[in-house]
């Protein structure tokens, strides 16, 4: 995991590293004026806002690569941290262009401004895509987000492929960088055809070939516990579906009812089974309600597998897992492999102790293998776990103990803390939050 890791900061740095070399040749050999020297930086902060727009395409992309070796949290923070570059960025661009061309040729800010849109060709669709991803980007402000049903969230988003394409024409017939410099231009389509050829697969191609390789289909929907449910998923050579432990997908059902809609869930089966299995709370939002009624034969468009809360990240022989609630569910298709291979211990925590889910299958596996324990925990009588309630769960567990969390953000976030105070290593804890 390491390695791949390093493979794709190696690929993002070297494709930073080439534009570079592009702009120095195109634009830093004239720099004789303080207007031309404003132009330069604008034109530098342009090539910035391009590479931030590719890196954030492939964050969108569901490339595996990225997908499964960095975690939901990593992704999220990646997303969120590019996606203001690109602001910041598109507005130097803007600014300083304006300025340095103004400069130039005597004229107003605005009258420049006016003539950058109407006099050079696609600038004025790079400022309609300019003007989308400013929309996009205040629709991520926390405050903002948290106020949008995920539906909405995700279309907007989706908007940014339409964004991208209003921006990347100005560049090929107007940046001058690679007007003057063929290479450069072919480099910079490549660039997009790549990355436009991974979303175009992973997102749109990969899931229409699953639903006709397996004849994805709903079997039945049943209740685990109250508020919990389970739906399985059939159909053909299904066990060879690949994915691993842990991972999630996002899961749209084709009916005229549900279609529109298409929402992540955690995979709660294991690998190779005969069936998928989505596990979900129906108190957790509307769409979760919605899913108890989806009819039987109902077929599924699966978006996935993604997510890096997999066992090849565990270092040590000793396995902590912690879930909270619905957390669970991930971690019901972890453990039959992790009890073949570690000293596990399970603490579960629900609000009541009618909300744990999976007894019978847990205790099956505990009975097949003794190196699994099962610690359950009701937060209405125990309160929610805390240092306190961890320290008397599991204070006979070795120091060496790998920790994977899942469940509501701020568990995830107080128990890492937690867990780093008490001094078990960052790369030692796993987690998985369910939020976006």
């Amino acid at each position: 995991m390491k390695l791949k890791r390093i493979l794709i900061y190696s690929i993002i740095i070297a494709v930073l590293l080439v534009m570079i070399i592009g702009f120095y040749l195109g634009t830093m050999q004239d720099l004789g004026s303080v207007s031309t020297r404003l132009i330069a930086i604008g034109r530098w902060m342009g090539i910035m806002t391009t590479f931030a727009i590719l890196v954030e395409l492939l964050l969108m992309s569901r490339w595996p690569l990225i997908e499964n070796n960095f975690d939901v949290q990593e992704i999220t923070s990646f997303h969120r941290i590019v996606g203001f570059t690109i602001l910041y960025s598109f507005s130097a661009h803007i600014v300083f262009l304006t300025i340095g061309y103004a400069q130039q040729s005597s004229s107003s800010l605005i009258a420049q401004f006016i003539a950058l849109n109407t006099d050079f060709e696609d600038v004025l669709w790079a400022l309609v895509g300019s003007i989308m991803f400013f929309g996009i980007g205040a629709i991520s402000i926390k405050i903002i987000r948290h106020k949008l049903s995920y539906e909405i969230w995700y279309i907007v988003h989706l908007a940014t492929y339409l964004a991208v394409a209003l921006t990347f024409l100005h560049q090929i017939n107007s940046g001058s960088d690679l007007v003057s410099q063929q290479w450069y231009r072919y480099f910079w389509i490549t660039l997009y055809v790549v990355v436009f050829g991974l979303i175009g697969y992973y997102r749109f191609l990969r899931p229409v070939l699953y639903l006709v390789r397996y004849d994805l289909k709903v079997a039945g929907v049943y209740l685990e516990s109250p508020d919990v449910y389970s739906m399985y998923i059939t159909g053909k050579n299904i066990t060879a579906f690949k994915y691993h432990a842990g991972q999630y997908a996002t899961w749209r059902f084709l009916t005229p009812y549900y279609w529109k809609e298409a929402h992540p869930f955690s995979l709660s089966s294991a690998p190779g089974s005969d069936y998928l299995r989505l596990t979900f709370k129906t108190s957790s939002g509307d769409f979760s309600q919605k899913l108890v009624g989806v009819p039987t034969g109902t077929r599924v468009l699966l978006d996935g597998p993604r997510g890096a809360f997999t066992s090849n990240r565990i270092q040590t022989n000793n396995v902590l897992l912690v879930a909270g609630g619905i957390g669970l569910a991930p971690i019901m298709s972890l453990l039959p492999s992790l009890a073949k291979q570690y000293t596990v211990t399970i603490l579960l925590s629900t609000r009541l102790a009618t909300e744990q889910s999976f007894h019978k299958e847990i205790l099956k596996i505990i009975s097949m293998y003794p190196n699994v324990a099962f610690l359950p925990h009701v937060s209405s009588t125990q309160g929610h776990i805390s240092y306190l309630q961890l320290h008397y769960s599991i204070a006979d567990l070795p120091q060496d103990t790998t920790v994977m969390l899942c469940g509501p953000t701020q568990m995830i976030d107080d128990l890492t803390n937690q867990f780093l105070q008490i001094g078990v290593p960052k790369k030692r804890i796993i987690s998985e939050q369910f939020s976006f």
